[in-house]
């Protein structure tokens, strides 16, 4: 059994040396989906917590700890309007949110049944990214 790889946070912001390869610098051709314009791969997540799980990397080292990019969010969004089932695109950006790999990725996991979760769109009366029925409440 493989284990999973994960990085001290001090070694959050550094970039990889040279001679030390990315965890996403060879994915196993098996793994890997598609290319998702010129900076992301979208692939099979080994370490997955529940089937089926992606991974959508950044090709090029970007720090995981870094506030996620414009490219970053229209290449998730490409991805996530294809897919033929509804997932959850998220980016854990920093040691409290779980973060083991210092190269910039985020994960698709499979959308919990709505009858099970409520989840903030759902709450709001959003669907598609749309807000159908959205009121704001001011303190």
């Amino acid at each position: 059994m493989t284990k999973k790889p994960q990085i001290p946070i001090k070694d959050a912001e550094k970039k990889p040396p040279v001679n030390k390869a990315s965890p996403f610098a060879n994915d196993p051709p098996e793994f890997v989906i598609e290319h998702v314009g010129p900076d992301h791969t979208l692939r099979l997540n080994k370490f997955c917590v529940v089937r089926t799980q992606f991974i959508l990397h950044c090709n090029d080292f970007k720090p995981q700890i870094e506030p996620l990019e414009a490219v970053d969010l229209a290449a998730g969004w490409s991805v996530l309007t294809r897919m033929e089932s509804e997932y959850l695109l998220i980016y854990n950006g920093g040691l409290q949110g779980g973060w083991s790999l210092p190269h910039r990725h985020m994960q698709l996991l499979p959308r919990p049944p709505r009858d099970v979760h409520n989840l903030f769109p759902d709450i709001y009366g959003i669907e598609n990214g749309l807000s159908l029925n959205y009121s704001v409440r001011r303190g």
